[in-house]
């Protein structure tokens, strides 16, 4: 893939504005990358909050799938930032399904893909990402958050980590073309904290049970009290 870079002082969000870009007709690997985000989000409309200094990008997606086999993209990406941080820092990364990267327990990165459907055809795929470098923290975040620098005891810099995520999205992107998630699968599992652990999954209806890992094609399994194991295909863990 092909990447277009283009590097703005402010925007809403990034995601925002590589919509925009790709409804005007943008390729796939345009890359928008932000100093500032005003209105920066995460799943479910949540805020996330974007201090300056920190890694803010989304890269548009034109994966030739339909739109049901795209949500799987969003722990294909989350591995992507995990590799990055495992290349850089280095620090041991540990994903928890479907969008966040944490290091040492507290959240590092997290990731929002947002599809674009026209008709019954996937047109584009805008996955977002926020990844905490070494700005400073709200002090309301100090116990669930962190940055690369705080973990790694050294100053790493926005600029080594942008290059190596860009490279590690495109490697995994080109994986995920050619076989899936399953062709991720194995990497995706070897970090994956919720497995063993007692979980909640809101999906519409909770699931509680204990983690049973990540599926081949990108849902959660979760075996529940009777021994059976659901599928978990979207939601968020409480």
């Amino acid at each position: 893939m092909r990447l277009d870079v283009r590097r703005l002082e402010e925007v809403s969000s990034t995601n925002d504005e590589a919509k925009k870009l790709a409804a005007g007709g943008a390729a796939e690997g345009l890359v928008v990358i932000a100093e500032r985000q005003t209105a920066g989000r995460g799943r479910r409309g949540r805020v996330w909050q974007s201090v300056p200094g920190n890694l803010f990008l989304s890269v548009l997606l034109r994966p030739k799938i339909a739109p049901s086999a795209a949500p799987p993209l969003a722990p294909a990406i989350g591995l992507a930032v995990a590799l990055c941080i495992e290349d850089v820092a280095p620090l041991s990364a540990e994903l928890k399904w479907p969008n966040d990267v944490r290091v040492n327990g507290r959240k590092v990165a997290g990731v929002l893909t947002e599809s674009v459907v026209s008709g019954s055809t996937l047109s584009a795929v805008i996955a977002g990402i926020g990844l905490n470098v070494g700005a400073e923290l709200p002090a309301e975040l100090a116990d669930i958050a962190t940055t690369l620098s705080r973990e790694a005891v050294r100053n790493v810099r926005k600029s080594e980590v942008e290059e190596a995520l860009l490279k590690r999205i495109s490697d995994v992107y080109g994986r995920f073309l050619a076989g899936g998630f399953a062709a991720l699968h194995a990497e995706w599992q070897e970090r994956d904290v919720l497995r063993g652990q007692r979980v909640t999954i809101d999906s519409g209806a909770r699931v509680e049970g204990e983690g049973a890992g990540i599926a081949e094609d990108g849902a959660y399994l979760v075996r529940v009290a009777s021994g059976e194991v659901v599928r978990v295909t979207a939601g968020e863990v409480l």
